[in-house]
């Protein structure tokens, strides 16, 4: 049955050919807006791989030259490690407070992180610089291989060695056997060693996970903070210590006890709300992308339907005349369908061809989800088996209508 339908698809190539390069051009868009909504999808199943519930940031202020509260003492203007030192030490001390921890190049759910190089053997990387000090981990429940405590294994200083994400390790090492390997980092032109590898990390819900390097910040008498400087403050509550009103009651307490030198308390604001103001702008251009593609793959849809559809029910003699001829009516809708689906892997694989190249050429992005061959194998599917569905709807339909008429009818009018 094959050959006699290649034949019948040769005899009729001078209209074939016009489907042909509709399916083509149709399968290369469908498989664009394919690729966009399904990486997407993808990603958003993925975790973020921390805790971001039950933590909250504390904004600290910093009072103006012109306030008649400020004071221009050097040790709270030009270095306020001792200020600072103090404000983290009243915030452990409070009972509600499980762990504190702070950040620096790294707000949590905002997009100004920094970057770094690295250079392992002949490997190099790009990645994001994320300096925190040890309770990072504590507070926001990142997970290390080793599960050992980043604040036994950076030691009593700074700067005694990194944590990497699984996925930088995979670039420079090919594997997350990393700790003990000794990394060149360019910004700061030294090398250091890898104590620890952690689970892939996400800024938000809608990016894509980002290879980043954990620094340890510890600060020492000798250390300086400038009012310029001031790292990111995040604090976890205990468990079931956590209401609705604990932001405005929070801050009430701590306004008069976290009032030192030229710094104060200025907002108390739940990492959830944060995560949900940036999330809504992402989540809103997404959606209005998806609008777009849907719209065009409802018009997709109707231009593949409309042609099959026009196209069988432009047969409907030749229908006819193989009933009177003693075809079955399943032997006929089998005939027209394994047709359509043959014109289709004619348009589709040279349309997979370029899709392959333009992928190859990064006409799609790489971010959230990473270019690979699975990625292309699985959007490729996808793409041919809604026009699959398309095709044979357009032709399921008008065919049965078709032999419902009458042979001799069709006959008489042929």
């Amino acid at each position: 049955m094959i050959k006699h339908i290649l034949k019948n698809i040769w005899t009729s190539r001078a209209g074939n050919v016009w489907i042909l390069l509709e399916l083509f051009v149709v399968t290369i868009f469908l498989w664009f807006s394919v690729d966009y909504i399904s990486t997407n999808v993808v990603n958003l199943r993925r975790p973020l791989w921390f805790d971001h519930e039950n933590v909250y940031q504390l904004g600290v202020g910093k009072l103006d030259v012109e306030s008649e509260l400020y004071d221009p003492a050097p040790e709270h203007t030009s270095d306020i490690l001792e200020d600072f030192s103090f404000i983290i030490q009243r915030l452990k001390e409070h009972p509600l407070v499980e762990e504190v921890c702070y950040t620096r190049y790294y707000p949590l759910f905002a997009w100004n992180n920094h970057t770094i190089g690295m250079e392992y053997d002949t490997l190099s990387a790009e990645c994001y610089l994320r300096l925190v000090s040890p309770p990072f981990f504590k507070v926001f429940r990142v997970q290390t291989y080793s599960g050992r405590d980043p604040e036994q294994i950076f030691g009593q200083r700074g700067g005694s060695g990194i944590i990497c994400t699984e996925d930088l390790a995979e670039e420079l090492f090919r594997s997350r056997t990393a700790p003990g390997k000794r990394v060149w980092i360019y910004s700061i032109e030294d090398s250091t060693t890898v104590v620890d590898v952690c689970k892939n990390q996400k800024i938000m819900d809608y990016s894509g996970y980002q290879k980043a390097v954990y620094l340890p910040i510890l600060f020492q008498p000798e250390d300086k903070i400038t009012l310029g400087g001031m790292p990111e403050i995040y604090f976890r509550v205990r468990k079931g210590a956590d209401y609705k009103g604990l932001p405005d009651d929070f801050r009430r307490e701590m306004t008069p006890k976290l009032r030192i030198g030229n710094l104060y308390l200025q907002l108390v604001e739940p990492l959830s709300d944060i995560r949900e103001d940036m999330v809504r702008e992402s989540r809103n251009t997404f959606n209005m992308f998806m609008a777009v593609i849907l719209f065009f793959l409802v018009n997709i849809f109707l231009g593949v339907l409309g042609i099959f559809w026009f196209r069988t029910q432009y047969r409907k003699h030749e229908i006819g005349l193989r009933l009177a001829l003693g075809s079955t009516r399943n032997q006929i809708q089998d005939l027209l369908m394994t047709e359509g689906v043959l014109l289709l892997i004619l348009a589709f694989l040279p349309a997979m061809v370029v899709c392959y190249h333009l992928q190859y050429a990064e006409f799609v992005s790489s971010d959230p989800v990473p270019l690979s061959w699975g990625r292309f194998v699985l959007t490729q599917l996808i793409t041919f088996s809604l026009l699959t569905g398309m095709l044979i709807l357009g032709i399921w339909f008008p065919v049965r209508r078709a032999m419902n008429t009458e042979p001799a009818e069709v006959l008489h009018e042929e």
